[in-house]
């Protein structure tokens, strides 16, 4: 399978009696793996106990899933940093580890080395870069959690994510896209 760019993992319950189908991106570091694995888990297990009548990432997944991972942080299996935060996150767990801007930049740590591409939050306001598959942008201020970028070629804003992994752009002036 394709490694996905839009969700880390995936449960979908077979309506018709037959097997539930999970899948988790396999590019994943392994911590990150482990954590994407039991969410998808939890959504199943939620499925089983309260049928297609709770909210996907409501109270229920939410307890389903601190259950589920009380095995594994009890086997300390995590490095310490990344350990703090994922307790911190399984005390309301968002839909996504991605949402977390701390658990992720914990769990990214630990692949470093892994990506030679930069994190948005890392290049200066106003430099020009690339999303994977994007046109060029201009970096922008930060909103609440998120940066402005601009489009060039479109004018167009976009508020992307401050870890989001970008291409910098080495020129002297943005009109050599225009």
């Amino acid at each position: 399978m394709r490694p996905r760019k839009t969700k880390l993992g995936d449960f979908r319950p077979n309506l018709r009696g037959g097997p539930h189908q999970l899948t988790v991106n396999g590019d994943l570091p392994p911590s990150h793996f482990l954590l994407t694995l039991v969410h998808e888990i939890a959504h199943m297990k939620t499925h089983e106990t309260f049928g297609l009548k709770v909210n996907p990432h409501g109270k229920e997944w939410q307890n389903t899933f601190a259950k589920c991972m009380e095995p594994i942080m009890e086997a300390k299996i995590y490095a310490p940093e990344i350990e703090a935060e994922v307790r911190r996150y399984l005390s309301k767990p968002k839909a996504s580890c991605s949402a977390d801007t701390r658990l992720l930049r914990a769990l990214r740590a630990e692949n470093e080395h892994s990506s030679p591409l930069l994190t948005l939050e890392e290049i200066e306001e106003g430099a020009l870069f690339v999303l994977p598959g994007r046109k060029p942008m201009k970096r922008g201020k930060k909103r609440r959690t998120r940066y402005l970028c601009e489009e060039l070629d479109s004018g167009r804003t976009f508020a992307v994510h401050p870890l989001a992994e970008v291409q910098l752009l080495k020129l002297k002036d943005e009109r050599d896209f225009l």
